[in-house]
């Protein structure tokens, strides 16, 4: 192979070798107390490293990986940059009303990368399939109608990852009301994070606002904290508030408490939520609220005593929506939260 010469050479000493178990020639003789990180244990067996794996050292880098250095927030925020150009070809497609194909086509084309470049396969959801949480069938024919669009998709700048996901109805009705109330929402919570609050909080405060919203679009017939006390939001809001970003999209750590690797698992009734660190300076993540109506998760709540206080006329007439999500990247700093996605102009 040619040696490499892009920018980051200039920080280490590169030496081909031609086949892979040259490279014994480049490490010490004695290795018993060398560590190897990888998946083909049989060459560790070959080059006899003393440690495998050792957790005690994985442990210690999936902890430290929550905090991003000054180089990987750039990468970060380029990627933001690069999906925001994305995001934006994608809503003016569905606003002429492309097909999912179509617009996952444009958006592809319009960041330059392959569908084998994107750091997850995009969701790009028309109407009702805006309620599969990972529908990802692209389907080619243009809808009978138009009413709504969940996109949900990222770019990658030097393997560090985006992950944005926006809602857009096509006719300025309630649902479209829905869109923007959860909009706020979003950005009234990423205003209260700060160093120093558990992941795990905003979560449980998210919640809350989503019991709001049920309120208020008069779809649940009770006062918020008794939605939220009986349950009911984890049939809208089913998944958790975010998760860390950066080499991964679904980064390591999340459930760290220190680098020795203490286990802090989810809150029994919020299974699914990927985050449990308390906010720290250099940490990056995503905020991704949601509110769907999905078939399943509705046929178990109108199986339990909660069915008497649904609004199920209003549920059926947002049923076609399918579903929305509003999701941002920050970057927690000592004094201010950076929304890499709003800096780069995605509303």
């Amino acid at each position: 192979p040619d040696e490499p010469n892009d920018f980051w050479t200039d920080a280490f000493n590169v030496e081909l070798i031609q086949k892979a178990d040259h490279i014994a020639d480049h490490l010490p003789q004695d290795l018993s107390r060398a560590a190897y990180i990888g998946e083909h244990i049989d060459v560790a067996d070959v080059l006899n490293v003393g440690l495998r794996n050792p957790e005690e050292l994985l442990s210690y880098f999936h902890y430290h990986r929550a905090y991003k250095t000054d180089y990987e927030m750039v990468c970060l925020r380029e990627a933001n940059r690069l999906a925001v150009k994305g995001h934006q070809a994608a809503k003016a497609a569905f606003m002429a009303k492309k097909s999912e194909y179509d617009i996952q086509m444009d958006y592809l084309q319009s960041i330059k990368h392959t569908e084998n470049e994107v750091p997850y396969g995009n969701i790009v959801a028309l109407n009702e399939n805006a309620a599969i949480l990972h529908y990802t069938m692209l389907e080619q024919e243009v809808p009978a109608t138009f009413e709504s669009f969940l996109i949900d998709a990222g770019a990658n700048y030097n393997g560090y990852a985006s992950d944005i996901t926006r809602t857009y109805a096509y006719e300025n009705k309630e649902f479209n009301a829905l869109i923007k109330a959860l909009n706020a929402k979003q950005l009234e919570l990423i205003d209260t994070i700060k160093v120093g609050v558990s992941y795990v909080d905003l979560h449980l405060a998210m919640h809350e606002m989503i019991a709001q919203l049920l309120n208020e679009f008069e779809i649940v017939k009770l006062a918020p904290q008794d939605i939220v006390e009986k349950g009911i939001t984890n049939t809208f809001f089913p998944h958790g508030l975010g998760h860390f970003l950066g080499l991964q999209v679904h980064d390591m750590g999340g459930f760290m408490s220190d680098e020795t690797g203490t286990h802090v698992a989810a809150p029994d009734n919020h299974p699914f939520l990927r985050c449990t660190r308390v906010i720290e300076p250099r940490q990056v993540m995503t905020i991704e609220p949601g509110l769907y109506f999905i078939d399943s998760l509705l046929e178990e709540l109108q199986a339990t005593d909660n069915n008497q206080y649904i609004n199920w006329a209003k549920v059926e007439a947002f049923k076609p929506y399918g579903g929305i999500r509003i999701e941002d990247n920050i970057i927690i700093h000592q004094g201010h939260v950076e929304n890499m996605t709003r800096d780069f102009g995605l509303e």
